[in-house]
C-alpha cells in the first residue's frame, strides 16, 4: 500500500499532519493501541530485532501521522504493555470500533512489514498476525494480499 493511500484512509494532508484539525489526546490513544499490535507481532518470537523495531516504529508513523517523539513514546508504553503479557483483545476491540475495514488491512499489511523486517518470520509471528487478523475480522484473502504487498514492499 502506498504511503499516499495511507495518508488519505487517515485523513492526513502531504505534510503528514490530521487535516483539519491538531493531534488530539485521543490520537495518542490510538497510537499506543496500534503500538501494542506492532510490537505484540516483533516481540513473538522473543526477540525484538533493531530492523523489526525500524519497522514497529515506520508502521506507527505511517498508520497515524504522529510525530516521531509521539510514536517512540506509545511504543516504549507498549512495549511494557507487551511484557506483562496482558493480550490484545481489547485493543483489537478499539480498532473494530473506531477504523474502518481498509484501514485494519493497512495495520495487518504492518504487521507483516515488522516480521519480515529481520528477514525471517518465526510461525509464532505468523501466528500472532493471523490471530489480530482475524479479531479485526479482516477476510483471509486480505490477509494474504497484506502480506503479500509488504514481503514484495509495495
Amino acid at each position: 500500500m502506498s504511503l499516499a493511500r495511507l495518508k488519505a484512509l487517515f485523513g492526513l494532508n502531504d505534510d503528514g499532519a490530521r487535516a483539519g484539525s491538531e493531534v488530539a489526546a485521543s490520537a495518542i490513544d490510538l497510537a499506543y493501541t496500534v503500538a501494542v499490535l506492532l510490537i505484540e507481532v516483533a516481540w513473538a518470537d522473543h526477540n525484538v530485532s533493531a530492523e523489526e523495531r525500524r519497522a514497529a516504529t515506520d508502521g506507527l508513523r505511517d498508520l497515524t501521522g504522529l510525530e516521531l517523539a509521539d510514536v517512540e513514546a506509545a511504543l516504549v508504553r507498549a512495549e511494557a504493555h507487551i511484557a506483562e503479557q496482558v493480550g490484545v483483545i481489547e485493543f483489537t476491540a478499539e480498532l473494530m470500533r473506531r477504523w474502518s475495514y481498509d484501514q485494519r488491512c493497512a495495520l495487518i499489511e504492518a504487521l507483516w512489514r515488522v516480521a519480515l523486517a529481520d528477514a525471517e518470520v518465526a510461525p509464532v509471528e505468523e501466528g500472532r498476525i493471523r490471530h489480530i487478523s482475524d479479531l479485526l475480522y479482516v477476510e483471509h484473502g486480505d490477509f494474504i494480499n497484506a502480506k503479500l504487498a509488504a514481503r514484495d514492499g509495495e
